[in-house]
């Protein structure tokens, strides 16, 4: 990935690995604003602003480092591009989606998102979480960051419900009552499927919010989150390996994408998601 620092501006000049609007439409974050071409991201206490100038890709924050890691942008994405593009399917999808990146983001952050994002939409996602932010978290400048655990803690059942949580709100409050510094540090240590068997036994973590916590909250890369759209890409691409529910999907998908299952599935899901009368009634 081919950036520079100038001062408190990051600029990316090769813009085929990085486009802010793939990035933040794709499902992988929800606290996101995007006005007149300026996108505005928000992560824990920090913000950064992006925005194209003279073909250039400027982001603009006083936490560089913490959005260079943000953003993966140490990490070349063109060898990744060139294996999955062997896949003749992919292409369209990877075409369409050309500089989507997977976010590193935090792991508290990322559990409470994907708990809210349970059979919901982005609007009502990004609107609860913006809820929980500004009565929650700290003002940090012109925004809230997003609260502490012990913050989170000290909301009721009835809080969640009025953020628009609908019956997620008992869910999310019940594993917040379980979470503490420990557990989350505990949880950094454990082996893949000890952390799959974590989470699924918390409130509200199914298979899909699990998978999807492991890719975008702790940059697990064997993973493949099966939602109602990978599951008629499924049906339309790969009906001759049989699969009876979406676990099985899942695990035939890792089978044939390996170490690029979560980027994979990004691809498919954005593409199908945002061209889906075209492609699903084919």
């Amino acid at each position: 990935m081919i950036y520079k620092i100038e001062k408190n501006v990051i600029i990316i000049t090769d813009k085929s690995q990085f486009d802010i609007n793939h990035i933040l439409k794709c499902g992988q974050i929800f606290r996101y604003k995007i006005e007149d071409g300026i996108a505005t991201v928000f992560s824990l206490d920090k913000k950064a602003v992006v925005k194209t100038e003279n073909g250039q890709t400027k982001i603009i924050s006083s936490d560089l480092e913490y959005f260079v890691n943000f953003f993966d942008l140490n990490n070349n994405y063109t060898n990744v591009y060139n294996e999955l593009t062997k896949f003749e399917f992919l292409k369209e999808s990877i075409i369409f989606g050309k500089g989507l990146r997977i976010l590193k983001q935090d792991l508290l952050e990322s559990m409470v998102s994907f708990i809210i994002s349970a059979n919901n939409n982005i609007k009502r996602i990004t609107n609860s979480l913006f809820y929980i932010c500004e009565h929650l978290g700290q003002k940090v400048d012109d925004y809230y960051a997003f609260p502490t655990l012990k913050a989170l803690k000290t909301a009721s059942i009835e809080f969640f419900t009025i953020a628009g949580l609908g019956y997620r709100a008992k869910q999310l409050y019940a594993t917040l009552q379980k979470l503490d510094a420990n557990c989350l540090n505990d949880f950094i240590k454990m082996d893949f499927a000890q952390k799959q068997k974590w989470l699924i036994s918390l409130s509200g973590i199914g298979e899909k919010v699990s998978d999807c916590i492991l890719l975008f909250g702790d940059n697990q890369k064997y993973v493949f989150p099966v939602d109602t759209w990978i599951e008629k890409v499924y049906k339309n691409n790969f009906a001759q390996i049989s699969a009876k529910n979406r676990f099985e999907m899942r695990k035939n998908l890792i089978k044939i994408f390996g170490e690029y299952s979560g980027l994979a599935q990004q691809f498919l899901f954005y593409y199908y998601r945002e061209n889906n009368k075209k492609l699903l009634s084919k």
